[in-house]
């Protein structure tokens, strides 16, 4: 059951806003052979506000969230954490074909309960000892094990872009930093159970960079019809404080797709040429690039 009541404020000169209330109670529960998470209770309130300035060139907000997350197996683990966030960004207006933006955040993130209580034992709140109760996660093929005392993620970002949104040529690029502290990933041991390989959740500080970008050109145009060539590609290098690489980060792709539109049909090439991952996490393989046609 989920609830959102939201109210949009009076306008106020240049200011404008938005506050709101969310509440949602869900009772999990997976059963069968493959169960491998207890029986669960999540409770989640929230109270967020967005206001908005806005004059002439420039465009400023301001958000916050402020939450409570409760999630009860029923037995001694229970996890009750609060969480708040609060993010700020600025964007110009150059000359009414392209602007830029800055941006920086700072968000918490309690735990999941697959994160905190796969495969734990609500008596010990750790892993369980027998391991002819450890049941594989089915789609990952491994023994995921949970965290009970994992805290929340906190993470501090910051964002640049630039966006030409009106001409022949539009696009748009950006480039981002996200520092996180108590970073929440499955670490792949290399201990084994019936061939079976373990993972658990573990926490670490880390440290994600990124660039993405997208650039479009319009080739024919009329009444009918009309014609555009786009070109993107994005990258992202994720690092532990330590050093090691983050486990499971996607490598740098780049493509393009070439779109014709007709006032009845519409016809669509898109290329994706995903680059080979040699940055992997400990006890991963490396991947080989592929190359992704579709045609529409």
């Amino acid at each position: 059951m989920e609830a959102r009541f939201e109210l949009k404020r009076a306008r106020t000169g240049d200011w404008a806003g938005v506050w709101g209330l969310q509440l949602s109670d869900t009772k999990f529960s997976a059963i069968g052979e493959e169960a491998f998470i207890p029986k669960s209770e999540i409770n989640n309130i929230g109270i967020f506000g967005v206001e908005r300035y806005q004059r002439d060139r420039f465009t400023a907000e301001i958000g916050f969230r402020l939450e409570n997350n409760q999630v009860d197996p029923g037995g001694a683990c229970g996890n009750d954490e609060n969480a708040g966030s609060v993010s700020g960004s600025v964007l110009y207006e150059i000359d009414g074909d392209s602007n830029i933006l800055v941006s920086v955040a700072r968000s918490e993130r309690a735990p999941s309960v697959e994160e905190l209580y796969s495969n734990v034992s609500l008596a010990t709140c750790g892993r369980f000892a027998d391991e002819e109760s450890l049941v594989p996660h089915a789609a990952t093929g491994l023994l995921e094990i949970g965290n009970a005392s994992l805290d929340k993620e906190i993470s501090n970002n910051i964002e640049f872009g630039y966006r030409r949104h009106s001409g022949r040529f539009t696009g748009e690029f950006s480039a981002y930093r996200n520092e996180i502290e108590d970073y929440i990933f499955l670490n792949i041991s290399g201990e084994e159970v019936d061939e079976t390989r373990v993972a658990s959740y573990l926490a670490q500080d880390v440290t994600f960079t990124g660039l993405e970008a997208e650039v479009s050109v319009a080739l024919l145009s009329s009444d009918s019809f009309n014609a555009e060539l786009s070109c993107f590609g994005d990258v992202v290098n994720a690092e532990f404080d330590s050093g090691a690489n983050v486990p499971r980060i996607p490598p740098a792709k780049v493509g393009a797709e070439l779109r014709y539109f007709g006032n009845n049909w519409s016809a669509h090439i898109h290329a994706t040429r995903v680059l080979s991952q040699n940055d992997q996490g400990a006890m991963e393989l490396e991947t080989d690039g592929y190359t992704l046609l579709s045609a529409y």
